[in-house]
């Protein structure tokens, strides 16, 4: 009555044993539980298919009433984790155990041990959520404010370019693909030298793409599959935008102007007090050595 788990056992008959964990009936809405088929409980909003759902179902007959090492070979049949989808709320995802219950070496019943995992994996992909963004707002603050703006603008330049491109071409040609090829690639290189790795790997993916139509003649022109992955990277890169707009709290009158010069603190005392001594040489060539970095 207590388990915060549903826990049951399928008998001879392939049914659930009457004494179950009372959590089940909350897992699955339903107090209809003891002695109905396991299959109809586990299963009948699941979403798997019906060629997974028959081996399932033959190995949990095959398996009651044989010899115990029989579960060893057949326990990869008995999924450990699926998808109750529901019209009126969020997908449940549920874990399962399948554990042999034996008397005098075969196998008697089956316990299963169920779990709602569903808020626990909400949680896991939110963390990951906020560790990636972390990961970018790290990439980010390396960066002078004009230089991640002109990276930002370029590639979403170039995108539009390569968008126009494949909406305008109906069959392979060569050209094209070198132009989509060089446009990809340059958003590619400007993503690596700034370490944005989250836009390099997705702008591999597509880059890859268009080196395999160059290079392989039977490779057919998709543009449905262009556009597609021309989405992916937009969306990259569009998440950098709004990770340094939401948590860098950055905006165009906060922005270092494009024609501005970083000094560091060091450097800008030392150009004082050189202009105070009125050491015009010493003045330029630090601003020389400022104009190369």
């Amino acid at each position: 009555h207590n388990m915060h788990q549903g826990l049951f056992t399928i008998t001879e008959h392939e049914t659930i044993h009457k004494e179950y964990s009372s959590y089940i009936e909350q897992i699955f809405s339903t107090t209809e539980v003891a002695d109905q088929p396991y299959s109809a409980l586990l299963f009948s909003k699941a979403n798997i298919g019906s060629d997974q759902m028959d081996q399932i179902k033959t190995a949990v007959s095959s398996l009651l009433g044989a010899d115990e090492m029989m579960f060893a070979f057949n326990q990869h049949l008995l999924i450990n984790e699926y998808v109750i989808k529901k019209e009126d709320a969020p997908a449940q995802i549920i874990e399962l155990d399948w554990d042999p219950i034996i008397t005098d070496g075969y196998i008697s019943k089956i316990m299963v041990t169920v779990r709602d995992v569903t808020e626990l994996r909400a949680m896991q992909a939110e963390a990951e959520e906020q560790k990636k963004e972390l990961e970018i707002v790290g990439q980010i603050i390396r960066l002078v404010p004009a230089k991640f703006t002109g990276f930002i603008s370029n590639a979403r330049s170039l995108l539009d370019k390569n968008k126009s491109i494949i909406a305008a071409t109906n069959e392979k040609n060569a050209g094209v693909i070198a132009n989509l090829f060089v446009n990809m690639h340059t958003i590619k290189g400007n993503a690596r030298t700034y370490q944005f790795s989250a836009i390099t790997d997705v702008v591999h993916e597509a880059e890859t793409t268009y080196d395999q139509l160059r290079k392989d003649p039977a490779q057919a022109w998709d543009p449905k599959r262009l556009l597609e992955e021309l989405e992916t990277v937009r969306q990259a890169i569009e998440l950098y935008d709004r990770v340094r707009s939401e948590k860098l709290a950055a905006s165009n009158a906060n922005e270092i102007p494009e024609d501005s010069v970083i000094l560091s603190q060091q450097d800008y005392q030392t150009l004082l007090k050189q202009s105070g001594n009125n050491d015009v040489s010493a003045v330029t060539r630090l601003l020389r050595r400022l104009d190369t970095l």
